[in-house]
């Protein structure tokens, strides 16, 4: 119930230059990783496989990184807003 007291703004993600960044450097990252991960499994080249775990371990550290950032952006905004 205490969530109904919030505006309609809160469903929306907050504006944050870094989250920006972070989105737009792990989405073309995470569709990389997908497209060596079918072409490794389609050409059954060795490299491709080798190169799809580095990249998913560091699209996936990206991932880490931009929840941790959405976090503190928005206990920010819940500190903000109680001010």
């Amino acid at each position: 119930m205490a969530q109904s007291n919030r505006s309609n703004n809160s469903s929306r993600l907050p504006e944050d230059i870094w989250l920006r960044r972070i989105m737009k450097f792990g989405l073309p990252l995470g569709l990389l990783t997908i497209a060596l991960l079918w072409g490794a499994y389609m050409t059954e080249q060795a490299w491709m496989l080798q190169s799809f775990i580095g990249l998913a371990a560091l699209t996936f550290i990206t991932g880490i990184i931009y929840n941790v950032r959405l976090v503190i952006v928005l206990v920010r905004e819940r500190r903000r807003e109680e001010e």
